[in-house]
């Protein structure tokens, strides 16, 4: 039988006009829709220099949003180890979403009753679409502090896998939402502090018309040393 060309984009295998431009529309579609997706994945990466959290806590979410963050299941692809499986619930692959939203441990952390995402879903593709969800639905407050709790069970798997020790639910929680309260309270102190530089500029001495003279008092008292003292200074234009 002798060999022939087949147009294997058409049903009978013939070519035409017609198939080739339908094949070359859709290629644009699927090409215009992966830019889509990528500039939509680069602005939720972008977004994360924008939280108020750590440093550390943002190149946690930036490593988990790139795909390079050291799980068991990258560290198999890239042969360093020959297991793939959590370590914790010894029943699936050791993904981002599956350490710090799917398995059953850290289930338990984000059903406690202070958590903002406890009645959320767990069948998310991956984290970026979980990222993408957490950061269009929640306050600011509140995402912050999941970010402290994601970047709080990387930790604790760690710890469990290089340390045996494992934190429960409560206790990540309460870390999560000390260091967003300490974190706002950094930020909060230097607003104070020029606060009053500005106030102390506002009530700094002026000097008196010529002929007036200006008399500033001040009284203060030990009632531990039963002691008071006043003072009195009393200024004309030159001071």
């Amino acid at each position: 039988m002798d060999d022939k060309v087949i147009w294997g984009l058409s049903e009978k295998g013939i070519f035409s006009v017609k198939s080739a431009y339908y094949t070359d529309l859709e290629k644009k579609k699927q090409k215009t829709g992966e830019t889509s997706n990528g500039d939509q994945n680069e602005r939720l990466r972008g977004k994360v220099w924008r939280l108020t959290n750590s440093s550390k806590v943002k190149q946690f979410l930036l490593k988990v949003l790139n795909g390079i963050l050291p799980t068991r299941s990258n560290l198999f692809k890239r042969r360093i180890i020959d297991n793939s499986t959590c370590p914790i619930c010894n029943r699936e692959e050791e993904t981002a979403l599956h350490v710090l939203w799917v398995c059953l441990a850290s289930v338990d952390v984000w059903g406690e009753d202070c958590s903002p995402v406890k009645k959320w879903r767990r069948n998310y593709a991956d984290f970026m679409s979980l990222w993408s969800d957490l950061h269009s639905k929640l306050e600011e407050g509140q995402l912050h502090i999941v970010a402290e709790v994601l970047h709080g069970l990387w930790r604790r798997q760690n710890d469990m896998v290089f340390e045996g020790k494992f934190k429960g639910p409560s206790v990540l929680f309460q870390q999560a939402i000390q260091e967003v309260e300490a974190i706002t309270l950094a930020q909060e102190k230097p607003r104070e502090s020029q606060a009053s530089s500005t106030e102390l500029i506002r009530t700094m001495w002026r000097p008196p018309r010529p002929d007036y003279m200006e008399v500033n008092v001040d009284a203060a008292m030990d009632t531990k040393k039963k002691k008071m003292g006043i003072s009195v200074v009393v200024r004309d234009f030159r001071g």
